[in-house]
């Protein structure tokens, strides 16, 4: 992640509390992460101490994320796929490297579904969690397609200015996305490049899901060594949850929690943002969830 902030670009940030409220982190090669140089010794929010989820939010700082086969559930979730005749020519384009299935409990690399009660800027909503542990949740929404490209957004945030050319260049052929109205001026780069110098693996597999590695991305760009397939978002913004708010949250019925297929997670949503949305609802078995879809077939 890419934060901008007093003295230039670095790699840093900050976490917070709340849905929606102030959250963050620092990528980077160490196996720990620790708050940036001149960072208070005091990081406040409404008057909570945010050093504990700051220290520990990192993935690299994470238990091993389970690793899940895949391919294994492909076929058992696409048979599961059971989309009525008027919906069928949206979902067309379904095959089996597009997949989603419930999950027992929040992990790093699940996604909160949201429940179709939640309003405002998570109304609709996929968040991916970069994060999860006892001091709290990080994450970025994955289906808020942003109306600019990255290249003008980098113009016009702070981020821009303190991003060398070649970052810029290589960002700039991506599309862009809002991650949560917390901090929009700190980048995460979301890809499925296995080997990207300063990434971390978020999903497990082939392909895989990782975040960061801009230095990498900027290697790969100015050598013209980017694959064909390889796929990414850059994500302005986040979203962050204190201590056992969002397990409060999945218990109240406000988030479904689900393990999404690469191509899901990597879609680029320029069909809309809610269309992701839906044909993940449509995947999943959670009753609320099926209730909705039927009543939105009505």
């Amino acid at each position: 992640l890419y934060a901008t902030g007093g003295g230039g670009a670095k790699k840093g940030g900050k976490a917070g509390k709340g849905k929606g409220s102030p959250g963050g982190g620092r990528e980077g090669n160490s196996r720990r992460a620790r708050r940036p140089a001149g960072a208070q010794d005091k990081n406040m929010w409404n008057g909570i101490d945010l050093d504990d989820l700051y220290e520990t939010w990192h993935p690299r700082n994470q238990p091993p994320i389970v690793d899940p086969d895949w391919r294994a559930f492909r076929a058992e979730m696409i048979a599961r796929h059971d989309i009525a005749e008027p919906e069928a020519e949206a979902y067309r384009h379904l095959n089996t490297s597009r997949w989603a299935h419930e999950l027992a409990r929040i992990e790093t690399g699940c996604v909160l579904v949201s429940s179709p009660d939640i309003g405002g800027d998570f109304r609709k909503t996929v968040v991916m969690l970069f994060s999860h542990n006892r001091n709290g949740s990080y994450g970025a929404i994955l289906n808020r397609p942003a109306s600019d490209s990255t290249s003008k957004m980098l113009a016009d945030s702070p981020a821009g200015a303190k991003i060398d050319q070649d970052l810029q260049e290589a960002l700039g052929a991506l599309p862009a996305h809002i991650g949560g109205p917390v901090e929009k001026q700190m980048l995460t780069l979301l890809h499925n490049a296995l080997g990207f110098d300063g990434s971390v693996t978020i999903v497990q597999g082939e392909p895989g899901v990782y975040v960061g590695g801009f230095d990498g991305l900027k290697t790969k760009h100015k050598t013209g060594r980017l694959l064909d397939n390889f796929r990414a978002k850059v994500i302005f913004g986040h979203a962050a949850w204190s201590q056992g708010q969002l397990q409060r949250e999945v218990e109240a019925g406000k988030w479904y929690v689900a393990a999404l297929s690469p191509d899901l997670v990597l879609d680029p949503c320029e069909r809309g943002p809610d269309v992701l949305w839906d044909e993940i609802v449509h995947m999943l078995t959670f009753p609320e969830l099926k209730e909705h879809a039927k009543q939105k077939e009505v």
